[in-house]
């Protein structure tokens, strides 16, 4: 069961299902109680370390960025628009690339992601992937995916893939849930999102925190897009990998 605790100190609570693919938390987004943006700690691998150096070199030279499916880059001028598998391949077809390779395709989606980590070894790397079993494990350069259930489906969009960008935080008063704090390129926004503060309405490359809900033996089974503000969190197995080459 998860709780849930809201600003004027009132708990709901909500029990899962196994035949529930989403659940709701009474009460508005904006009723949870404030949560501090995770920490940020050091990368596991050298490979995880290159995908933080090219990520923030990126954000450092972006004039502009948009969400769009197709991948307009231009370095030049600082334009960088993707969705977010277009944003995580960019990055770690320069910083990983035999992770990268391992994806298949040269325009690799959300849905190549998490079957790669899903098949990647928790004990030795494969193909440039490790798989983690558990959020508590994530580092900042490892990578989240998830594809989204077909009912959930819209516009296109059949998952989502991210960098995690900080440590995991153990949510207070939700025993079976951690925020992380993530990179990614989306129009939808999470917890403590840069491109809401910058009134970037387009989307595109950003920063925000999301929350996994973990079952008994620790794997993510959802997640709350809004972090632990979310008022819906989707179920569906969300995959956490780590490069090594």
């Amino acid at each position: 069961m998860l709780i849930v605790a809201l600003a004027a100190g009132v708990m709901f609570s909500y029990t899962r299902s196994e035949r529930e693919t989403s659940y709701t938390i009474p009460g508005f987004s904006f009723g949870l109680a404030p949560f501090a943006i995770p920490p940020e700690g050091e990368p596991a691998t050298a490979a995880s370390a290159a995908v933080m150096t090219t990520l923030e070199q990126m954000e450092s030279h972006m004039v502009s960025t948009r969400f769009r499916h197709e991948i307009e880059v231009n370095e030049s001028l600082g334009i960088y628009d993707f969705d977010s598998s277009g944003l995580v391949g960019w990055v770690l077809e320069r910083a990983a690339p035999t992770a990268f390779a391992a994806l298949g395709r040269e325009r690799p989606v959300a849905e190549d992601f998490a079957r790669v980590i899903h098949e990647a070894s928790s004990d030795d790397e494969t193909e440039g992937w490790r798989h983690l079993a558990q959020p508590s494990a994530l580092r900042p350069g490892d990578i989240l995916a998830w594809s989204t259930p077909q009912e959930h489906r819209h516009d296109g969009l059949t998952g989502h893939v991210a960098i995690v960008v900080g440590m995991p935080v153990r949510v207070p008063g939700m025993d079976e849930a951690w925020s992380v704090r993530i990179a990614d390129s989306t129009n939808e926004f999470h917890q403590w999102d840069t491109r809401l503060i910058a009134l970037d309405m387009d989307g595109g490359v950003g920063r925000g925190t999301i929350t996994l809900a973990v079952a008994e033996d620790g794997h993510a089974y959802a997640y709350g897009w809004q972090g632990p503000w979310s008022p819906i969190f989707l179920r569906t197995d969300v995959e956490l990998g780590r490069v090594t080459r």
